[in-house]
């Protein structure tokens, strides 16, 4: 189970499962994506928990009974490994923005789908960035969608909130404690989705026709259309080059360095079953395109949470 994050290469991933689908299912290996996921398969299971009613609890009891009739038909039709990419699972954008904190209710999100699959989850991923760009990424997000951003007290304390990649895979950890725990850095690994794979999956056969895509799926739009975009709400800011970066020089260093910091600590938990991946498996279904990183159209909320708006 791939849980996110947001703006770490979801999309290219999950791209390139679907566009691979007949050839991975040949293989022995079904996939779930956004497509089945968003489509009333886990209605009821992914909410803010604090907005679930009585009627979602029906809807995912309804839910857990679908997941567990379509994991014992794939058992049935020979399929040995099903694959589940949907980072809504963790949680969305804008309930960071609104929190301030990344992923604040990741626990009770992912206690509400782990019962759902009853212990049939064995291995769950998650791709990490650096918190200064991963952090702009959401804003930009959220700034195409009227929410009100951070003001500079804000950004200073999201420059230095101490929840970070390592919290929400030590949560991975809790609620999943029989599971491998994958992560892979987005910068390491935004062009290429086979790692991943190959890392969750275990595949080492690759069928034939994999699809090689030919670019970045649902990379960020330039600042010149942003710009336009924001300059027609009233809302421009910034000239239209390089990328949009709220956060100080400073801010950016702590952020940095934070980072750096996370990333060893990922890489010496080998014993606690975390697995992180740096290294490119190799070229074949790889991605040659050079986009830095995935777009807005895509990772949008099931839920209708309250958000602050402009205007």
């Amino acid at each position: 189970m791939h849980i996110g994050a947001h703006r770490t290469g979801t999309t290219t991933l999950q791209d390139w499962l679907l566009q691979n689908e007949d050839a991975l299912r040949s293989a022995g290996i079904a996939c779930w994506g956004p497509d089945r996921a968003r489509a009333g398969l886990f209605s009821g299971l992914i909410k803010r928990p604090a907005a679930i009613t009585g009627a979602d609890d029906l809807l995912a009891r309804q839910s857990t009974a679908k997941i567990r009739m379509e994991i014992d038909r794939l058992q049935d039709l020979g399929f040995r490994t099903l694959l589940i990419s949907e980072e809504n699972i963790l949680g969305t954008m804008l309930n960071n923005i609104d929190m301030a904190t990344p992923y604040p209710d990741a626990r009770a999100r992912l206690d509400r789908v782990a019962a759902a699959f009853g212990g049939a989850v064995t291995t769950v991923a998650l791709g990490v960035r650096r918190y200064d760009l991963w952090w702009a990424s959401v804003l930009t997000v959220g700034r195409m969608r009227g929410i009100e951003l951070p003001d500079a007290t804000g950004l200073e304390r999201l420059s230095r909130h101490p929840r970070g990649w390592c919290q929400i895979v030590e949560v991975m950890g809790e609620v999943f404690p029989g599971a491998r725990r994958i992560v892979w850095p987005f910068e390491a690994l935004v062009h290429d989705p086979v790692t991943p794979v190959v890392a969750m999956t275990g595949l080492t056969h690759w069928p034939e026709g994999l699809y090689r895509p030919a670019r970045a799926r649902n990379a960020s739009i330039g600042l010149a259309v942003r710009d336009a975009i924001l300059g027609a709400r009233g809302m421009i800011e910034s000239p239209a080059f390089g990328r949009w970066m709220p956060f100080s020089p400073d801010q950016q260093r702590l952020m940095a360095a934070r980072y750096e910091q996370d990333k060893v600590r990922l890489r010496s938990q080998s014993a606690q079953r975390i697995e992180f991946i740096e290294n490119v498996v190799g070229s074949l279904g790889g991605h040659p395109g050079t986009a830095e990183e995935e777009g807005n159209h895509y990772d949008r909320p099931q839920e209708g949470q309250p958000l602050r708006r402009l205007g």
